[in-house]
């Protein structure tokens, strides 16, 4: 088995290193391997560090083709295609999953600031690249940040959402799902003075168990995903009117081995072979 990782992550993240030891445990051979160098034959390959994949979409999209095409991928091309563009938020929505009034800005619209926040109805906003993990190139805007906007807009496609508050109050939950359902579950809190939750701005972790409602909507945002998965994870926000989905992560997401004792083995299991 291949476990596919970038360049700067060669022995595979940390929190990967409970998956590695349960694929050892249960008699796979598990090689950590660059996804930009040469992928060798082997009888399935995972996704896993691949963070750096939103620098070079195209050639990641490519490379994933190709491993679909020699060896049983998890997960596969078709549903990594699907995820890999943030307007998959859309079909979720058109199937009743609730998430943030959003808008698809694309690259060179000529509407300013302003007026994109006017159309969300709302005086703050997070925008962020359509293509685009961890937060990179994610910033809040309020009104009177045109040049920033201007220079974001002209740079790329664009995926605003209405700001959600109670991300501050109360975190972002990460769900993790495997094949055979739920397996656990984190919050994740932002830095004072930030609003993103991820660890590389500054965020903190930690487990929690969400209660049966908010694992019924992640369940629900998964229920509708058109094509096939063996790992899933589902972030989003509680608020007063109930939960909010701000992501479906099916490409490369943190897991959260570390802090979920057995988790690693109950992927595994899900796995076969």
């Amino acid at each position: 088995m291949l476990l596919l990782t970038a360049a700067e992550l060669p022995e595979l993240h940390h929190d990967d290193a409970p998956l590695l030891a349960a694929l050892v445990a249960a008699g796979w051979r598990a090689t950590p391997t660059i996804w930009t160098g040469e992928i060798p034959p082997a009888d399935m390959a995972l996704v896993r560090s691949c963070w750096d994949y939103t620098e070079r979409p195209s050639a990641f999209l490519q490379m994933i083709d190709e491993v679909d095409r020699r060896m049983p991928l998890w997960n596969p091309a078709v549903t990594i295609r699907w995820n890999a563009d943030k307007r998959y938020l859309f079909a979720l929505a058109a199937h009743g999953v609730p998430i943030p009034v959003t808008l698809h800005v694309r690259q060179g619209d000529g509407r300013s600031l302003a007026a994109v926040l006017a159309a969300l109805g709302h005086g703050e906003a997070v925008v962020k690249p359509l293509v685009g993990a961890s937060g990179i190139d994610t910033w809040r805007a309020r009104a009177g940040d045109e040049k920033q906007w201007r220079e974001a807009v002209a740079a790329r496609d664009l995926l605003v959402q209405r700001f959600v508050p109670e991300v501050l109050s109360g975190g972002e939950w990460s769900l993790v799902f495997f094949a055979d359902g739920y397996s656990h579950a984190v919050v994740k809190r932002a830095a004072r003075d930030e609003f993103r939750v991820q660890v590389e701005h500054g965020g903190m972790v930690e487990v929690a168990e969400p209660t049966a409602a908010v694992i019924a909507a992640a369940r629900r945002a998964l229920s509708v995903i058109p094509h096939p998965w063996r790992y899933a994870r589902v972030d989003g926000i509680e608020t007063a009117t109930g939960f909010l989905v701000m992501e479906v992560e099916l490409i490369e997401p943190e897991l959260f081995f570390e802090v979920a004792p057995g988790a690693a083995e109950r992927f595994v299991a899900t796995l076969g072979g």
